[in-house]
């Protein structure tokens, strides 16, 4: 068990050297607009009235109201500056995990899980979506197929194509199928949490990779001739999860 936390140690290594290499080599300012539109230049004046100028890659000259700037940071130029660089506030995942964790009797088990999220980006710190997929969980001679349905919040440390990221998931598992005629599958709460490194591949496809934590609630109704026996399922896994957002 003990081996599934090297990758978390990797990653705590590789966070703050992250973060410092932002700093290293040719920068640019980036001004972000409250309505998700991007600027990439050298700001130049920021007058009395409240007007912001930038001058473009281009040669060309924006000036915006301050009052509609979010924020302005100094980046690397990770691409040939835009006149203008508009960013969707949408996003979109796919990802596929290794589970490894126990089951409500202790008992040490594996799993995978798959899932499609969908939401919109608020601020690269405050993002909320939706999400599906299916999860397996092997118990006993019998495997759970859950399809859960859950809240998906998440956000990046910095505004930048290479950062840490968080994620948060809440929501409902649903068994697909009972087992046999005599048993009556249920799922219940489906809950988890992680952190990683996202991966910048363009303006705005990126490769994710994170640790995290997930726990699943099922049960199950057993029917004799003289009665039934009800059992409660709980599937507590640490997670390594890869995949794409775009």
């Amino acid at each position: 068990m003990h081996n599934i936390f090297r990758p978390l140690i990797f990653l705590l290594i590789l966070i703050p050297v992250t973060i410092s290499a932002q700093s290293g080599g040719k920068v640019q300012d980036v001004v972000y607009l409250s309505d998700g539109s991007v600027l990439r230049g050298e700001v130049i004046q920021e007058d009395s009235a409240g007007v912001l100028k930038i001058r473009m890659g281009d040669g060309s000259i924006w000036a915006v109201s301050a009052s509609n700037v979010d924020s302005v940071r100094e980046e690397k130029f990770w691409q040939e500056p835009k006149p203008f660089d508009f960013r969707s506030p949408l996003y979109h995942i796919i990802r596929l995990g290794f589970l490894l964790g126990s089951n409500h009797d202790n008992a040490t088990s594996s799993g995978w899980s798959f899932r499609l999220i969908n939401g919109y980006e608020f601020r690269h710190w405050a993002k909320a979506g939706i999400g599906a997929g299916l999860d397996v969980y092997p118990n006993y001679l019998f495997s759970y197929a859950i399809i859960p349905l859950f809240l998906d919040i998440r956000g990046t440390l910095l505004p930048e194509a290479n950062t840490p990221f968080y994620a948060l998931q809440v929501g409902y598992g649903s068994v697909l199928g009972d087992r046999s005629a005599d048993y009556r599958d249920k799922g219940g709460l489906t809950a988890g949490g992680e952190i990683g490194m996202r991966v910048g591949m363009g303006p705005e496809a990126a490769f994710i990779i994170g640790l995290g934590y997930s726990h699943q609630r099922a049960s199950a109704t057993e029917e004799f001739w003289n009665g039934v026996r009800e059992y409660d399922f709980r599937f507590n896994r640490y997670a390594i999860k890869v995949g794409f957002e775009f």
